[in-house]
């Protein structure tokens, strides 16, 4: 059975400490993020929206698990569909912003884009992104 761990967003005091980004860096401090994340690319998966859409987090937040995982010693990255990339940036989510670099699942270039049949009669083919399994992560950025 897994552990949820839950911080809640109601402000106990008027205070840095007490807000929910600061919550938020107090509770990554209780994972053993050096054994798991040290000398790897980690991908962090988002939904970065689409042409309008907002029901993201906030790239606060996603910043500060990067840096979490930059000081365990991984190399993290923000990655979501390819055509999500493109409008990322209306919501916040650069790599100035965020600290780390923001690759589309199809990887840099798109070398691990490729249309596949989903098995729809409407609509039989989409996109696919995915690195080969054969393949390492560290060749998806």
């Amino acid at each position: 059975m897994s552990n949820v761990h839950f911080a809640s967003a109601k402000l106990s005091a008027l205070k840095v400490a007490a807000s929910l980004p600061a919550k938020f860096k107090r509770m990554l401090a209780e994972y053993p993020l050096k054994e798991m994340f040290e000398g790897k690319s980690v991908a962090i998966k988002m939904h970065l929206g689409f042409i309008l859409g907002y029901t993201t987090i906030p790239p606060l937040f996603v910043k500060i698990l990067g840096e979490a995982i930059r000081e365990a010693g991984g190399k993290p990255f923000v990655t979501d569909a390819t055509m999500a990339i493109a409008t990322a940036s209306d919501r916040g989510y650069t790599a100035e912003v965020l600290g780390m670099p923001v690759v589309g699942a199809g990887g840099m270039n798109e070398k691990y884009f490729r249309q596949r049949s989903n098995g729809f009669p409407i609509h039989d083919r989409g996109p696919a992104c995915g690195r080969d399994s054969a393949r390492r992560c560290d060749d998806c950025v």
